[in-house]
């Protein structure tokens, strides 16, 4: 990758006129192996104050053809025959798509876990209810754990501030997502008995959840409406404030494990 692949910058939208010194990239692409240190560094100067965005990829022309060679390798295509075709094809595919098909199978499997059901799913509307509530609700957790270590490996980066504003869309709607079914799935399990009820295990549990996705959910806003603003000053604390979401999320993924083995209706 690093001695065939291309590094790519062109001009942000609305930029020209800020960035006009950086105008020799505004639709720049050469070797990643072969760029010289000074262009490397104008390039990198360029992201940082968002003059340009950076993308390095293999050669379009040249570079898909030789991974869908290296996939169909792997796996032993070496004939011509119409099978052999075939796995061609998918391994093209696969190179082609590899992004989305990883992120649509991962939330294919989320969602085939939510149809499942809790031992504790309640039969008739409410039971189809919750089972579409818990879909979207792992889905939507899924992506928010997800891309924190994403986030985490882009702080420090050039134009990180942009690319944490625009990922911040999706991250609002996906947190708002996991509260809103939260809470509509409790609601369903209370019409047949409260839930929290301390003498159960069961309740003592989801209100530790709870706890802990509130306090993710503070940490979040606090990441994103108080030190992502504040740029390099508050690099430190918005890496901590990150970590400390993932490990608020491993507990919180251990929690809906034990729940998973418990029922609210025991005593």
């Amino acid at each position: 990758m690093q001695a065939e692949a291309l590094i790519s910058a062109r001009v942000a939208p609305g930029k020209e006129e800020a960035g006009a010194k950086y105008s020799y990239y505004f639709d720049h692409r050469e070797g990643w192996a072969r760029i010289p240190a000074h262009r490397a560094l104008a390039l990198l100067r360029a992201a940082k104050e968002e003059i340009v965005t950076l993308d390095i990829a293999p050669d379009p022309d040249t570079g898909a053809p030789r991974a869908v060679a290296t996939v169909a390798a792997a796996i032993g295509i070496h004939g011509d025959a119409p099978g052999d075709r075939w796995l061609r094809d998918a391994a093209a595919w696969t190179w082609r798509r590899h992004d989305g098909a990883s992120v649509g199978l991962a939330g294919l499997n989320l969602g085939v876990i939510g149809l499942t059901g809790h031992a504790v799913l309640p039969p008739g509307t409410l039971g189809v209810l919750h089972q579409i509530l818990s879909v979207l609700h792992l889905q939507a957790g899924g992506f928010w754990i997800g891309s924190l270590p994403f986030v985490l490996t882009l702080l420090g980066k050039p134009g990180e501030t942009k690319l944490l504003k625009r990922l911040s869309v999706v991250g609002h709607v996906a947190v708002a997502t996991v509260l809103l079914t939260g809470l509509a799935k409790t609601a369903i399990i209370q019409t047949s008995r409260p839930v929290f009820d301390p003498s159960v295990t069961w309740s003592l549990l989801l209100g530790i959840k709870i706890l802990a996705v509130l306090t993710m959910t503070a940490l979040a806003l606090r990441n994103r409406y108080r030190l992502v603003p504040m740029g390099d000053a508050g690099l430190a604390a918005l890496r901590s404030g990150t970590l400390a979401e993932i490990v608020l999320s491993v507990a919180v993924l251990s929690l809906i494990s034990l729940l998973a083995t418990l029922s609210p209706f025991a005593s």
